[in-house]
């Protein structure tokens, strides 16, 4: 891409150099460069002739909305967010009700988010059943967090009151007995989370998402991740 570039050449005699001021307005200007010269005869300058290569000031390209180029460094899947997608910082809502970051102290670490609708009574079994995974595997550092929000249509959206949300997902996390992280969507652009709805996209709820270093490994619908599975591993656990 070629760039418009416009370089000033300013000229300029020291009188400290010369004999004398005198000396410096009698000696002929020296003066070099594409967009000045000059002789005793004529200290006229004259303009350099137009580069026909340069392209006009009206082709010069804004720089990019930085937000796009987190969009465009997604591994996209069936048009979805897909494995091999990174880790962007999610601002929530958590138990202590203040905006926080799901998953950046995780960073680095094996994690399981799952991301589910409130009110969905099949998000309860895929948080019970993330819930006893996370349990069983803490002592060998799994992570382990929920995102509950609102459902609209096909996807999960920020809820209009993350307070109230969290009090309804804090409800629901006493009612199952849950001991892994809570957390909802925080309103943090303008009163919306562009990071929730843009970037990470939730159609299918629940969804499990595999993390390892500080990008997505795997994601899951529910069931796959369940706790017959856990179950399963126990029996071959390795000592």
């Amino acid at each position: 891409m070629a760039s418009l570039q416009v370089s000033v050449f300013a000229v300029a005699v020291a009188c400290s150099g010369l004999a004398s001021c005198d000396d410096a307005r009698e000696a002929p200007s020296q003066a070099a460069g594409p967009l000045a010269t000059a002789s005793a005869t004529d200290p006229r300058p004259t303009e350099a002739a137009p580069d026909a290569d340069a392209p006009p000031a009206s082709a010069a390209i804004a720089p990019r909305d930085p937000w796009s180029e987190v969009l465009d460094e997604r591994v996209l899947q069936d048009g979805r967010l897909g494995p091999g997608s990174k880790l962007v910082a999610l601002p929530t809502i958590t138990a202590a009700a203040d905006v926080g970051c799901a998953a950046c102290s995780l960073a680095g670490k094996p994690t399981m988010i799952v991301a589910a609708a409130l009110d969905d009574p099949r998000a309860e079994r895929a948080l019970q059943d993330l819930d006893a995974i996370h349990r069983f595997y803490a002592d060998d550092g799994l992570a382990a967090l929920a995102v509950l929000a609102p459902a609209n249509a096909d996807r999960l959206v920020t809820p209009p009151d993350p307070r109230a949300a969290i009090d309804r997902a804090l409800a629901l996390g006493r009612r199952l007995r849950l001991a892994l992280p809570l957390h909802v969507p925080a309103r943090v652009d303008d009163g919306g989370n562009r990071v929730w709805e843009d970037y990470y996209a939730v159609h299918d709820s629940p969804l499990v998402l595999l993390v390892g270093d500080r990008a997505i490994v795997e994601l899951l619908p529910s069931g796959v991740a369940s706790r017959d599975n856990a179950g399963a591993g126990s029996r071959n656990r390795p000592e």
